[in-house]
This record gives C-alpha cells, structure tokens and sequence, in this order.
C-alpha cells in the first residue's frame, strides 16, 4: 500500500460527528506556492465527505467535511476561518 493522502490523513483523524448543520469555511493563501495538491485533496474530501464550493476560496458543507476542509487548508499554510449556519441557504437562479 502506498503512502496516504493528506486528505486521507485529514479524514481519518475527524471524529465522526454531525451535527446536522451546515459551515462555511473561507480560507486565504497569503504566499504563492504551487497547490496543486492541495486542491487535488480538498476534491476527495468534497467527493467522499460531501459539501460544494461557493466561491474558490470558500466552501459550504455538513461539519464533518468543513472540518476536513479547515484542517487540509491549515497545513497547506491558509488563514482559514469557518462559520455554522443558523439558517439553510437557499440556491437562487
């Protein structure tokens, strides 16, 4: 078996608890490295854990994935912050 991803290695470390919330976690890269990784992880957290990006620094999802998004984005060196919905957001088109 080859190495584990950091999004594994995110995933495996969250305690599974939902809270049946939704979060939003913003997060800034202030210095210009190449991540590609990074956002190759934050994929198969989104696509194993659920949730969407809003923006492309800004991603909505249940806590367990928001959680798995704040951490990746932390290690990858990101001012990150997260918020807890009190309300649904409704999709408008």
């Amino acid at each position: 078996m080859g190495r584990k991803s950091a999004a594994e290695k995110t995933i495996e470390s969250l305690e599974d608890h939902e809270d049946g919330s939704s979060w939003i976690v913003c997060y800034d890269f202030r210095v210009n490295t190449n991540l590609k990784r990074f956002y190759e992880n934050r994929g198969k957290i989104i696509s194993e854990l659920g949730g969407s990006m809003v923006q492309y620094s800004v991603f909505l999802g249940p806590a367990r994935a928001s959680n798995a998004v704040h951490d990746l984005a932390s290690q990858y060196g990101a001012d990150v912050i997260k918020f807890r919905l009190e309300a649904e957001l409704e999709k408008r088109m």
